[in-house]
C-alpha cells in the first residue's frame, strides 16, 4: 500500500509560511505533502518491481481547455499526461525531480527564486533558459498549483503609468504613478507581492497597452492620464502572470474598464485573449487574473477610415494564418463573437498592421493621443 507523506502544519505556520488568502491546495504545507508522498510513492514503485514510475499531470494542452461561461476562462479539465521513468525519460525525470527538491527547500526556508536565478542553481541539468521554464510549468502541474504558489516566479516585463498611487503591503514607501519616468514603475514579478498593493486612484479607465512599449512611453512622456484619467500597463509582449494579476487587481478593486491596444496581426489578437481567456500553455495558473478586456485597437475600421495606416500593411504569412486557424478553433471568443469573427476574416483580406504607425504619422504623438482619445470618448472598442 502507498503511504502519503506529512509536515507538521505547527512548522510551517511558526515559519510563516501558510499565507491566510492561499488556497486549500497552494498552501505551503499542502504542497510539501504532496512532494514526500510522490518521493515515497516513487521509490515504493521501484523497489516493488515496478519497472517504471509513473508520475500524473494535469494535460496542459488546448485538448484538455474547458470554457467556463461565468468568467469567460479557459480553464484546464480533468486530462492526465503520464510520464514513467524508464532509459528513454531518465534525463527528462531527472531534470523534473532536481525541480522538486529545489521547490522542497524553497518551501521549508520560506525563500523565493525567480526562474532565472532557478537556472543558475541547476544550471549543469539543463541546456537552456526555455527548457528550465518548461520543467517549472510540468511541475507546476504535476502538483496542481501556480509557481508562486511553489516559490518561483517568473520575470516580470511589465510596468505602470497614469493615476494611480500604490503602495506593496509593509513597505513604507507610496509610488506615484504619475511621476515615475517614461519608462513607468515596473510591477513586482512576485504575484503575491503584487496582489497585497495598497492602490488609490481617480482614474476612469484601464489602458492596457498590451504589445508596444514604445507606445506606452509616447503616452507617459506626453502625459495621456492628464487628457483622460487613466492607468497605462504594457506587459512589453505576451504579459506575464504578474502584469495580469495587477491589471486583474485594479480592474476589481476600481471597477473601471480595461481597454487593450495591440497590433492588428493574429499575435495581437492572442495577446487580446491572454488577457480575456488565459493561457492554456501556462498550464494552472494559466487561468488565474482574467479580465473583461475590451478591444480599442488596432482594428479593420480604424484601417478603412485612416488611409495612412491603410497603406502601411504587409501580407499575412502561412504561420499568421495557421494561428487564426488556432484562434478560431481553440478560442471560443473568436468564434462565437460575431465582431470578433469579423475581425479574423477581416485580417485575412486586409493584412497585419502595427501601432507604431499611429505615431509614425506626419503629426507624430499628437496623432497617437487623438486616436486613442478618439476611440475611448466614443467607445469605440468591442
Amino acid at each position: 500500500m502507498r503511504r502519503s507523506g506529512r509536515v507538521e502544519n505547527s512548522f510551517l505556520a511558526a515559519a510563516g509560511l501558510i499565507a491566510p488568502e492561499c488556497r486549500h491546495e497552494e498552501h505551503p504545507v499542502v504542497i510539501l505533502e504532496k512532494i514526500e508522498s510522490l518521493a515515497l510513492n516513487f521509490v515504493y514503485d521501484l523497489m516493488s518491481g515496478c519497472s517504471d514510475g509513473v508520475f500524473h499531470m494535469v494535460n496542459r494542452t488546448y485538448a484538455n481547455a474547458v470554457h467556463e461561461e461565468a468568467s469567460g476562462a479557459l480553464l484546464l479539465g480533468d486530462k492526465i499526461t503520464v510520464r514513467k521513468f524508464n532509459a528513454q525519460t531518465a534525463v527528462s525525470v531527472s531534470r523534473m525531480l532536481q525541480v522538486v527538491a529545489s521547490v522542497q527547500q524553497l518551501l521549508l526556508s520560506g525563500r523565493r527564486v525567480s526562474q532565472r536565478e532557478l537556472y543558475y542553481r541547476l544550471i549543469d541539468s539543463f541546456d537552456s533558459q526555455a527548457q528550465l521554464n518548461n520543467m517549472v510549468l510540468d511541475v507546476s502541474a504535476l502538483f496542481r498549483a501556480p509557481r508562486y504558489a511553489l516559490n518561483i516566479g517568473a520575470a516580470t516585463r511589465g510596468v505602470i503609468a497614469g493615476n494611480l498611487c500604490i503602495a506593496i503591503t509593509g513597505s513604507p514607501y507610496k509610488v506615484d504613478c504619475e511621476h515615475v519616468g517614461p519608462n513607468g514603475w515596473p510591477i513586482p514579478g512576485d504575484v503575491r507581492i503584487a496582489l497585497s498593493a495598497i492602490i488609490a486612484s481617480s482614474a476612469n479607465y484601464i489602458l492596457a497597452v498590451i504589445e508596444k512599449f514604445g507606445i506606452f512611453t509616447r503616452l507617459v512622456q506626453d502625459k495621456f492620464y492628464n487628457k483622460l484619467p487613466c492607468i497605462l500597463i504594457c506587459g512589453k509582449g505576451y504579459p506575464a502572470v504578474a502584469t495580469r494579476a495587477m491589471t486583474w487587481l485594479l480592474a476589481s478593486r476600481l471597477r473601471i474598464p480595461v481597454l487593450g491596444l495591440a497590433d492588428f496581426n493574429p499575435h495581437g489578437a492572442c495577446l487580446l485573449q491572454c488577457y480575456r481567456r488565459g493561457s492554456v500553455r501556462s498550464g494552472v495558473e494559466g487561468s488565474r487574473f482574467v479580465c473583461d478586456l475590451r478591444w480599442l485597437g488596432l482594428r479593420s475600421s480604424h484601417i478603412a477610415t485612416h488611409s495612412y495606416i491603410g497603406a502601411c500593411g504587409e501580407e499575412l504569412t502561412s504561420r499568421d494564418l495557421a494561428i487564426i486557424r488556432g484562434l478560431q478553433r481553440n478560442h471560443p471568443v473568436f468564434s462565437e463573437n460575431v465582431a470578433f469573427v469579423k475581425e479574423l476574416e477581416a485580417m485575412k483580406e486586409l493584412g497585419k498592421y502595427e501601432l507604431q504607425w499611429l505615431y509614425g504619422h506626419s503629426t507624430g504623438s499628437d496623432f497617437l493621443q487623438q486616436f486613442v482619445l478618439n476611440a475611448i470618448l466614443h467607445s469605440d472598442y468591442l
